[in-house]
């Protein structure tokens, strides 16, 4: 029988959604590893900007709506890269939708965007 871990791989490789069943910090080392980012980078970058928390909100953010979810996007940063990546409904506060983004964004080199970037080795 195939881990939870490895079939995830594969639904992600296969260019599939990540399974909902896999706790959150499996999906994070999924994406981090499909796109080359070490994969406890983006679980730092994921615990300074939220706590783990995907229901975080930070009203208090710049912007109209603040910062929201996992990885605490502003809305703009969110669906303008959202429609970059191709996700067919985008949704802050989709969780998967949050980490194949970030993992996306992390592998272009984008971790400025990112205040939390600041208190990490983003080193590779």
């Amino acid at each position: 029988m195939m881990s939870a871990t490895i079939a995830a791989m594969l639904f992600v490789l296969q260019n599939k959604p990540i399974p909902q069943d896999i706790d959150i910090r499996s999906r994070i080392e999924i994406a981090a590893v499909n796109n080359q980012i070490p994969p406890d980078r983006m679980l730092a970058l994921m615990e300074c900007e939220s706590g783990g928390n995907p229901k975080a909100w930070n009203k208090n953010d710049p912007g109209k709506y603040g910062s929201r979810g996992l990885y605490q996007y502003q809305t703009n940063t969110f669906y303008d890269n959202a429609k970059i990546y191709g996700f067919e409904k985008p949704d802050i506060w989709d969780i998967n939708q949050q980490i194949l983004l970030t993992a996306y964004l992390l592998a272009q080199n984008k971790w400025n965007l990112w205040s939390c970037s600041k208190k990490i080795d983003i080193s590779v």
